[in-house]
């Protein structure tokens, strides 16, 4: 049994893959054509992985071109359906992305909703993000008071995931305002390496109290997400280095990672 019948038996629905570290349009259109959820860009500076607000601008404009271009050579050779990754998936990117939605191509795959990735960031740098292109949701690290998130949360109205170290349980019983996730992740975040499961049962519990998701990251891998579904079955995994090679992403990695999650986690 995989971690989608896992899921499926406990009337769940199959965890959600979030891709962080997303710089080029060739791994943005392979997340489209494999209909990951989730695609991460890291807006902090000095990260190895950053990609810059106008960056981002030009990578949505990019994908909108190319979605555009296969819609293009679709209707030249006469076929029913677009390619991959086609259909509204450039509605949802908007003109050069003007918009942020989870809209569905006429082939059925999702653009990935666009996770922007701040370390205690301002106000004014989340908006120098946001007046380039859209997104869907929030994602802060090294928050050291529940306030700093009530704050982008009320500022935004923008789904907030709240990310933290394996120990940081009062910080999370803080927070007043609904978060869309809880991610927990080892210490510093980015490193590569795994923290101790064994604590996640109680963040599982937290997670339910709070009536919200449970998403693990921290050192995720093709070859161990699936031992991780399997005993502590989150309701969402978020990779980057673990999809890597020669600290680029990937295709093969992340492909491998997506059937382990889907297919083969379990087997």
């Amino acid at each position: 049994m995989n971690a989608v019948d896992l899921a499926a038996t406990r009337g769940e629905s199959a965890p959600t893959i979030k891709v962080c570290g997303v710089r080029q349009l060739d791994t943005l259109l392979l997340l489209t054509d494999l209909e990951v959820e989730y695609a991460g860009f890291v807006f902090v500076p000095g990260s190895r992985r950053y990609i810059s607000p106008a960056a981002y601008h030009e990578l949505l404009h990019a994908y909108a071109r190319e979605v555009r271009r296969r819609e293009a050579l679709t209707l030249k050779l006469g076929l029913s359906n677009p390619p991959e990754g086609g259909g509204r998936a450039v509605e949802a990117a908007g003109e050069g992305g003007a918009s942020e939605e989870d809209s569905a191509p006429s082939t059925k795959r999702r653009l990935p909703k666009r996770v922007g990735v701040f370390v205690r960031p301002s106000l004014r740098a989340i908006e120098a993000v946001l007046s380039r292109g859209p997104l869907g949701v929030l994602q802060l690290h090294g928050v050291a008071e529940a306030r700093e998130v009530e704050d982008v949360y009320f500022a935004f109205r923008i789904p907030v995931v709240l990310a933290v170290g394996p120990e940081d349980f009062s910080l999370v019983q803080g927070v007043r305002v609904p978060l869309h996730a809880v991610l927990v992740d080892s210490p510093g975040g980015g490193t590569g390496r795994t923290f101790p499961w064994e604590v996640l049962p109680r963040w599982r519990a937290l997670a339910d109290a709070l009536e919200t998701r449970l998403w693990v990251a921290g050192g995720l891998t093709p070859e161990n997400v699936g031992e991780l579904l399997r005993t502590y079955r989150p309701d969402g995994v978020d990779v980057s280095s673990g999809v890597e090679r020669d600290g680029e992403k990937d295709p093969e990695r992340i492909r491998a990672f997506v059937r382990a999650v889907r297919g083969g986690a379990g087997e």
